[in-house]
């Protein structure tokens, strides 16, 4: 699997650098307004299963700040955690030694001591920002992601059912993404709309 000539992943790495450069490691530094709402996807994501003792993969991680919600909440699952800003991976390595990170555009080709499946796999704003063609992309992904899952998928994502658009941001139309699934990866699907205005979360199990 490639990422695909109608991708431009210049435009993410670009954007995360220079939040980067401006915030520092923070939850601004991802792209959320604060760590409240981050944490507020988080726990949304997590409510896919019992993840407890699982195996988790983190799919653009970021510097591993899911691990931190789930700690905090007593939560303990094998965390694993890849991304594609190489800076990132180095902050949520010094900050979580007991995982495992890795730094690697996951539409593209995937290192040696990659080693999929796990239990469960989250996405956490890794479809929000615009790359290029942003239903490809979400298609691609989401089905890459569901191949490396035992149990299921969690990730959201920025709803068309909004009141204005940024040009740098992805909109997917719900009930699209939601039929694609349906009928591409798995029966079992399910949709979240209901926790925060203009995002929801989509559920893929096995």
């Amino acid at each position: 699997m490639t990422t695909g000539k109608n991708i431009d992943m210049s435009r993410l790495r670009d954007f995360y650098a220079g939040k980067y450069q401006s915030h520092g490691v923070s939850a601004q530094a991802v792209g959320w307004q604060s760590a409240e709402k981050q944490n507020q996807r988080f726990d949304v994501l997590s409510e896919v299963g019992d993840i407890s003792g699982k195996s988790l993969l983190d799919v653009g991680c970021g510097f591993g700040d899911l691990l931190v919600n789930l700690k905090g909440r007593g939560i303990k699952a094998a965390y694993h955690g890849v991304d594609v800003m190489a800076d990132f991976v180095e902050v949520a390595r010094r900050r979580h030694p007991e995982a495992q990170f890795w730094s690697f555009d996951v539409g593209g080709e995937c290192p040696a001591d990659f080693k999929p499946p796990f239990d469960y796999v989250f996405a956490s704003g890794l479809l929000g920002l615009h790359v290029g063609d942003d239903r490809e992309y979400a298609r691609r992904l989401l089905k890459r992601m569901f191949d490396w899952c035992r149990i299921g998928v969690a990730a959201n994502m920025i709803s068309t059912y909004v009141d204005y658009c940024e040009d740098y941001l992805a909109y997917t139309n719900p009930e699209e993404i939601f039929a694609f699934c349906k009928k591409n990866l798995t029966w079992k699907t399910a949709l979240r709309h209901d926790y925060m205005n203009y995002e929801f979360t989509l559920y893929l199990y096995r």
